[in-house]
């Protein structure tokens, strides 16, 4: 479950988030929309503990990350994926390296490791490219293995920015149909886009931001 209430942000004089208030259940999947600079990555920034707001209470679970310590953010990003706008691969590792590297990072069993990472190729549909590297994938490919990398720890919850934002309609379209399989095995997602034609058509419920500010909530 992620909640703000109330939660403001600033950067120098510019308000980037104003008293914005919304609770997004665990399980549920929403959509963060609005023009740009409205404070759609600002609000994923803060769930990420990347920053911290100036005013409000920021909320996973029933614990408030708001005033969370340093030394405790690695342990509460192990619930979190995150996906951006572009994959950035690491073009000198093969996509079976790529997507294990978080598991890599927390020092997993090679064993566990490899079993974990080739589930999370095949719920992408990608185990047949493990060997591959970077460039030999389309843009379409390539996106989906930057999702199986936020998802190869099994992540509570996962956020996205502007997943679909280089891609063209139908790899948009079927990118977003690989989020909504993942919310259907469980998974709480939150996704921050402009593609309002596109995310308009799915049966999901929209934030719309603007200049800082929830002014729309609706399924």
């Amino acid at each position: 479950m992620i909640r703000f209430d109330q939660v403001s942000k600033r950067y120098g004089k510019q308000t980037a988030l104003n008293q914005v208030s919304f609770t997004l259940p665990e399980g549920d999947m929403a959509f963060l929309t609005g023009h740009s600079g409205a404070g759609k990555t600002s609000i994923l920034r803060l769930i990420l503990c990347q920053e911290k707001a100036n005013a409000g209470q920021v909320f996973l679970g029933n614990r408030s990350i708001t005033h969370i310590k340093k030394r405790q953010v690695p342990l509460l990003r192990r619930q979190l994926g995150f996906i951006a706008q572009e994959a950035n691969l690491l073009e000198d590792q093969t996509v079976f390296q790529n997507v294990a590297l978080p598991l890599i990072i927390d020092r997993w069993h090679s064993n566990d490791l490899s079993g974990r990472t080739l589930a999370a190729l095949d719920k992408v549909q990608l185990r047949h490219k493990a060997n591959c590297k970077p460039h030999e994938l389309s843009g379409g490919e390539q996106q989906r293995i930057n999702i199986a990398r936020a998802i190869v720890h099994k992540p509570a919850i996962l956020l996205a920015d502007e997943p679909t934002g280089n891609l063209d309609p139908e790899l948009a379209k079927d990118i977003l149909a690989l989020f909504d399989e993942l919310n259907r095995c469980g998974m709480t997602i939150l996704i921050a886009s402009h593609a309002l034609d596109l995310i308009a058509t799915l049966p999901h419920r929209i934030l719309t931001l603007s200049h800082g500010q929830l002014v729309g909530d609706h399924a």
